[in-house]
């Protein structure tokens, strides 16, 4: 979702002379499923290989953009230094 949110928002840019991702771009296809998006190679011996990683980078680039912080999660230990994740280890009775 967050890959069709930049695509949408013509946020995700190519380098304008880049022949190898352009031809990438012509031989994929793209469908919409449950999961988000698919690419798919139109035959078999088209090449999407570089496209899929420019794709899979940008998916992964939004852990880059967001502070890594544990105030919000769900983890029972956020937040807490390790010594004193051992102190709950040492005393922790069945």
């Amino acid at each position: 979702i967050f890959v069709q949110q930049l695509l949408s928002e013509n946020k995700l840019h190519f380098i304008k002379d880049d022949n190898i991702l352009e031809s990438a771009l012509l031989n994929a296809r793209i469908s919409k499923n449950d999961f988000g998006i698919k690419v798919v190679k139109d035959t078999y011996s088209n090449k999407i290989d570089n496209l899929v990683s420019v794709l899979i980078g940008a998916y992964e680039s939004r852990y880059a953009l967001v502070d890594y912080t544990t105030e919000n999660s769900d983890d029972p230990f956020a937040g807490k230094s390790q010594s004193e994740i051992n102190e709950i280890f040492e005393n922790y009775t069945f």
